[in-house]
């Protein structure tokens, strides 16, 4: 499915499985709301303890945990739930938490978790989160499939094109001829604010950031027709989590020309006009 939100559009599987561990109704009640709004659904519980009870019988995908909690609280739960003799233990669990300080990124991750957003959540923060995991998963299932010795990855040589024609078709059958142009516009601006993030992530090695943003807009690129600068984001992606990070700088010095090239391909694409 295509989720629409402020600047971008995500695609993030409408049979992903999430489970949101929170106390307070109203954050519930927003929280579930964000979510529904973009075609998904969530399972919710209280406390700690109903989290923990919830992934040991249902096999969520992404568990949104609230730290403080009453019971027991989100890094307990987390704890328990890594201890699970069971294909559970390895659930994604974000933690979500109201005082996010310098280094909190590192504390939740040592105590077992694997990413956190701040609060208040907004909906792109989410949806960004749940992609960027969702992608993660779809990663380690494929690595699985496609060998099961070493999967050795190599960064791909097929020439994709600027503009992918059956993309724009199918984003004009799913919305209409009408909205595709401003829905465009929001996209190429977004990816050009994404680029100079990727630049700027690449000259301090910020690795992290560079593996987000890399697959953030591969994302999106390829939810608009980009195909070439997806395949490249798609790369800089891999090399990141293989740690090859010399050869994850290198394509990423080559993404000021791609994007520009295929930005640019995109708008003359727009500009000779669309039909349903």
């Amino acid at each position: 499915m295509i989720v629409s939100f402020s600047l971008i559009i995500i695609c993030i599987s409408k049979d992903m499985r999430i489970l949101l561990a929170e106390d307070n109704p109203i954050n519930q009640v927003v929280l579930r709301t964000m979510i529904e709004l973009s075609g998904l659904s969530t399972d919710i519980v209280s406390n700690g303890r109903e989290a923990i009870d919830a992934v040991s019988k249902i096999p969520y995908n992404i568990v949104l945990m609230d730290v403080s909690m009453p019971e027991v609280d989100g890094v307990e739960a987390t704890h328990r739930i890594r201890k699970m003799d069971s294909p559970a233990k390895d659930v994604v669990i974000i933690a979500l938490t109201a005082h996010a300080l310098c280094g909190d990124k590192e504390h939740f991750i040592n105590q077992g978790m694997d990413d956190f957003i701040s609060k208040p959540v907004t909906r792109q923060s989410l949806l960004d989160c749940l992609a960027h995991w969702q992608y993660e998963y779809d990663l380690k299932y494929a690595e699985k499939v496609e060998n099961t010795d070493k999967f050795n990855h190599q960064v791909r040589t097929k020439q994709e094109p600027l503009v992918e024609e059956t993309t724009i078709t199918q984003l004009v059958a799913d919305t209409s001829a009408e909205a595709v142009p401003s829905l465009i516009t929001c996209y190429i601006e977004d990816a050009k604010m994404r680029i100079i993030k990727l630049a700027t992530a690449a000259h301090v090695n910020d690795y992290y950031t560079l593996k987000f943003e890399a697959h953030t807009l591969c994302s999106s690129a390829a939810a608009y027709g980009n195909s070439a600068l997806a395949q490249l984001c798609r790369n800089i992606e891999r090399l990141c989590l293989e740690q090859k990070y010399d050869q994850a700088i290198y394509y990423a010095a080559l993404l000021d020309e791609s994007a520009a090239d295929s930005l640019l391909a995109l708008e003359q694409r727009l500009h000779k006009g669309l039909t349903t």
